[in-house]
């Protein structure tokens, strides 16, 4: 059982003014800035990284309909996706409980996109595949704090510690997890492929239901 391991953390897209997302395993950059009259180069997509997504995601393994799987016009066609990271004829419809989402390769094929109502996060297929869960959240003013994520098919279930000091079992189905919580939770634990793993949530004081100190 390994001992406990906290994400890479980096701030990931949202799509409404004044919300935060926070992802673990996010890996990003600054791109180089192009030539003035070259297009911006387009990388083929990792198709290694593609199979390896699919082979530990069942829910990209299914056979994808165009129709029920296709993001919703009004997210595909808003800020939130406006980078052009997810590739879009890849997502998959997912959900668990009243909650829904989509899964999907990003556009290079290096990642894996969770995607939700005002919310995405794109964490590499790698740490998925290591860790065995990858989550992340939002926070938007006058709204709870919305957790969700990816898990491999090695993952069956994972537990929130919550402010309030007890626990939330978190449901996983379509490799898929949406929770809403009253403030941002302390930490996500589950038991991944090489054991014990352990998520803490960043949090920022008055932000998320987070209190400040006296």
């Amino acid at each position: 059982m390994n001992p406990k391991r906290v994400g890479a953390l980096a701030l990931a897209l949202a799509a409404l003014g004044g919300a935060v997302s926070v992802a673990s395993g996010a890996v990003g950059q600054e791109p180089a800035a192009p030539a003035a009259d070259s297009p911006d180069p387009v990388p083929a997509p990792d198709r290694a990284k593609i199979a390896l997504a699919k082979a530990n995601i069942g829910a990209l393994r299914d056979a994808r309909q165009p129709a029920a799987d296709a993001i919703s016009e009004q997210i595909a066609d808003g800020p939130l996706l406006a980078d052009g990271v997810v590739a879009l004829d890849s997502a998959r419809r997912v959900r668990t409980g009243s909650k829904s989402g989509w899964l999907a390769s990003t556009s290079d094929g290096t990642g894996v996109c969770v995607v939700i109502a005002g919310g995405l996060t794109c964490p590499p297929v790698d740490h998925v595949v290591e860790q065995g869960l990858s989550p992340g959240y939002v926070v938007r003013e006058g709204e709870p704090v919305h957790v969700f994520g990816v898990a491999s098919d090695a993952v069956a279930d994972a537990a929130l510690l919550l402010r309030d000091g007890s626990t939330r079992s978190v449901t996983i189905a379509d490799n898929f997890f949406a929770v809403d919580t009253a403030a941002v939770p302390i930490e996500m634990r589950w038991i991944g492929p090489d054991g014990y793993e352990t998520f803490v949530f960043p949090t920022r004081p008055g932000l998320g239901g987070v209190k400040a100190a006296p």
